[in-house]
């Protein structure tokens, strides 16, 4: 009997062994599955800050887009001005030179 009495004593003291680690690695595991909602809160800001950032990104490079075309339809306007007004000039000295030409002298 002290021999069974022995052996359930180094059953139990294997099994409080057992349950030692266990109760480490449960609280290990408990830490790593804090750690890693921290690290998922985390990422999940961030990835909101970066998805707002490209979502100003992307309105602004539609506001430069429509800022670029305006500018060109400017540019085009100015040139279509610009030719107006010389082919003014150019009749206006056309005309002046008609003139004296035809003017009699005397």
């Amino acid at each position: 009997m002290a021999a069974e009495l022995q052996a359930a004593r180094g059953q139990v003291e294997e099994a409080d062994g057992r349950s030692s680690r266990l109760e480490a690695d449960l609280g290990q595991a408990g830490e790593d599955l804090e750690n890693a909602r921290v690290t998922l809160q985390q990422e999940t800001e961030a990835r909101a800050v970066v998805e707002k950032s490209l979502a100003e990104l992307r309105i602004e490079t539609a506001t430069l887009t429509e800022r670029a075309a305006h500018i060109e339809e400017l540019r085009v306007l100015v040139k279509t001005l610009q030719e107006r007004q010389r082919a003014t000039e150019d009749a206006a000295t056309a005309k002046k030179t008609t003139r004296r030409r035809t003017k009699p002298e005397g």
